[in-house]
This record gives structure tokens, sequence and C-alpha cells, in this order.
């Protein structure tokens, strides 16, 4: 069993994030949404979150204990304006987790978990209103040093997710709503999802924006695990709330900080967590 990190507080997760992020400069910046980029531009956002659950969420929505679970993920996500109305796009995640055991001690594992491949065509825009279309593919895990805990999936997803987004400006800045709602297929066992996400980008000052976000998912149909295994093939429902700050560095360049939380869900984990990212142009 490989030894692996322990995240004792959000204190020792910052201190990896902020050395992952200074690795990673020359990856990083998006705020593309529903808006496709322009042709021969590129994009990239290097993130690394902490993650850390005490409690639980079983099938029936209620709140109870579990052995603590940590996760420590990079995801690498990059885009490229193939066309003025055409975007496409990969994402990868790479994961480290960590669950105690009831009668001490605890399991580990780590690997290259799964990649997911997209395009976000533009189908109607309207003054600062555009509308896409996002069709995405996501491809099991590539490599894990052990069994359990569970990192990524064996099974392929494909989905379609509708993109809204409306630029306004307000107080002598720039700011932005970008939503998707999407249906995710998932093949094997696990019930099919719906998703929804909603993000506010509002420019508080001429270097920081402001993120508030919201993540929905909702399995469909009777659920298929009747208990709660940790694994990302589990059916489940989830409400994540996430608030992050970007500090724009310059023009091509902005850092990110935030904390998030799994405030309510049935069958899901209950915890919170860290993140940091560096976004960039190219």
């Amino acid at each position: 069993m490989p030894q692996l990190f322990v995240l004792r507080s959000p204190q020792s997760v910052l201190g990896a994030g902020v050395l992952a992020c200074i690795a990673c400069l020359l990856s990083d910046f998006a705020l593309a949404g529903a808006w496709t980029l322009p042709v021969g531009k590129s994009q990239a956002i290097v993130t690394l979150s902490g993650y850390r659950s005490t409690r639980l969420h079983d099938n029936n929505g209620d709140s109870r204990a579990q052995p603590t679970y940590e996760q420590l993920e990079q995801n690498i996500y990059v885009q490229h304006g193939l066309r003025d109305w055409l975007t496409l796009g990969g994402s990868l995640y790479l994961d480290a987790v960590r669950q105690e055991q009831p009668a001490g001690g605890s399991d580990g594992n780590m690997g290259v978990a799964d990649s997911e491949w997209f395009a976000v065509a533009r189908v109607h825009q309207q003054g600062a209103w555009v509308a896409s279309l996002r069709p995405f593919v996501r491809l099991p895990r590539l490599l894990t040093a052990e069994d359990t805990p569970a990192i990524g999936s064996s099974h392929v997803d494909l989905g379609l997710e509708i993109l809204n987004g409306w630029g306004f400006d307000a107080w002598g800045q720039h700011h932005y709503i970008d939503t998707a709602l999407g249906y995710r297929y998932r093949d094997g066992s696990a019930r099919d999802q719906l998703t929804f996400q909603a993000t506010a980008g509002l420019r508080v000052l001429p270097r920081v924006t402001l993120l508030p976000q919201l993540f929905l998912t909702y399995r469909t149909g009777n659920f298929s695990t009747p208990s709660f295994t940790q694994s990302p093939r589990d059916d489940y429902n989830l409400i994540k709330l996430q608030g992050s700050a970007l500090y724009h560095w310059d023009e091509r360049t902005a850092f990110q900080f935030g904390v998030f939380d799994h405030v309510d869900g049935r069958n899901t984990g209950t915890g919170s967590g860290v993140i940091l990212g560096v976004w960039r142009n190219f």
C-alpha cells in the first residue's frame, strides 16, 4: 500500500496548493463557459483541490458519521478555438485519496483518473447573450495503484449540456452570469444524471473577480447502489457550493483561491475543501 499525504488541516492543503501552482505556471486562464474562443487562441486552467469528509448523507438524505476520507486532486483543463463558433477541449484528473478504517489504520490510493473531452458549439448570439451546446465524453481512469479507495470510474460517460451566458456592465466594471444544464448517460449499472451549474463572475476591483458557484447533481430513477461506497460510480444526489476569487496578475494570467462545501445530498460524502489554481490565455 503506498504511503500517502495526510490532510490534517486546510493549512496543509494550502501549502501543497501553492507549491503546485508555482510548478504549473506554464500551464493555465479562462472564463469561456458558453462563449467560444477566438480562432487560434487557447486557454488552460490548472487547479489543485483538497477535500476532507467525516460525514455522509445516506440514501434517505440523513447525515451520519463515516471514517475520515481525504482527497487531493489536480485537474488540467485546456481548450482551443478551432472556429469562430467552435471550441475544442479536454480535462484530465490526477488523484490521491486516503480513508481511515474503523478498526484502525487507513487505505490509500493514487493514480490518473478520468479524462473528459468536449466541444463548445455556439448556436445563437444576440447582444450580450450567447447560447451554446457542449457535447462531451468522459473516458475511464487510466491508472490506479490500488483498488480502494476508488479513483475515477471504469465506464464511459456521454453527455450534453445547454450553456447560456450573459455579460453586463455595472459599477464601472464588466460582469457575467453563466449557466449549464446537462444530461449525463452513464454506461454500466449506474443511473444517468441530471446536472446544473451556475456561475457569477463579479469584477469587484480592476484586478479581482469573485466567482460564487452552484453545482447540482441528481440521479435518475431508482438507485442501483444500495449503500455509500465512496466510489464515483455510486448513484447520488449532491448540492455543492463554491466561492473563489481570481486575482488578475496581467492580461493573460490569473490566480484562483477558493473554498467549497458539499451542503446536502443522498448517498454521498459531506465535506469541504479548498481550491487553488492558475489560469492563463495563450
